[in-house]
C-alpha cells in the first residue's frame, strides 16, 4: 500500500472515476477497470474533503475536529493514511504534482460535527459488474440516451 506523502494535494482522477454520494455511502465506479466501490463509515467524509483537494494531514484534522474529543487522534491518522494508500492503489486518487501545499479553501466553513461516534473508513471492492460497466455506452445511442436499432420503414 502506497501511503501519500506528506503535505502533497491529493485528487479524484475524474476523466475515469464517477462517483455519488447517498445516505452516508460513497459509490465510485472506476470506468477503466470496471470496478466498483464502496465506501463507507468515515470514508464518505474523507471523500467529501477529497472533493475539496485536500492533503492526507488536512483530512485528519478535519476528522479530528468533526468526531471531537472522544475520538483517538492516532486512529484517525492511521485509518485515514491507510484509506488513502487503498484509493490511491485502485488508481481512484493521484497525488496532484502541481498542486499548493495547502489547498483546502480557507474562507469556507468549518465541517459540522458528526450526528454520531467516529465508524472507521470501510472501502469494498466489487468486481462482479465489470462486463456491463465497461460495455461502450454511447455507440448506438439515440437522442434518449439509449441503444435503440433502426427504424422500421412502413
Amino acid at each position: 500500500m502506497s501511503v501519500p506523502p506528506p503535505g502533497k494535494r491529493l485528487t479524484i482522477d475524474l476523466r475515469k472515476v464517477v462517483h455519488e454520494t447517498m445516505d452516508g455511502e460513497v459509490i465510485l465506479i472506476d470506468l477503466e477497470t470496471g470496478d466498483y466501490y464502496s465506501l463507507r463509515g468515515a470514508g464518505a467524509d474523507v471523500w467529501a474533503l477529497l472533493e475539496r483537494g485536500a492533503t492526507a494531514e488536512a483530512i485528519a484534522s478535519e476528522l479530528l475536529a468533526r468526531y471531537g474529543p472522544g475520538a483517538d487522534p492516532e486512529t484517525i491518522r492511521t485509518d485515514v493514511n491507510e484509506l488513502l494508500g487503498k484509493l490511491r492503489d485502485a488508481g481512484v486518487i493521484a497525488v496532484d504534482p502541481d498542486g499548493p501545499q495547502d489547498p483546502m479553501d480557507q474562507d469556507s466553513a468549518p465541517a459540522p460535527a458528526a450526528a454520531g461516534a467516529y465508524e472507521a473508513p470501510i472501502l469494498e471492492r466489487y468486481t462482479d459488474m465489470q462486463e456491463y460497466l465497461l460495455v461502450d455506452p454511447i455507440h448506438g445511442v439515440d437522442a434518449r440516451g439509449w441503444p435503440a436499432g433502426k427504424a422500421q420503414s412502413g
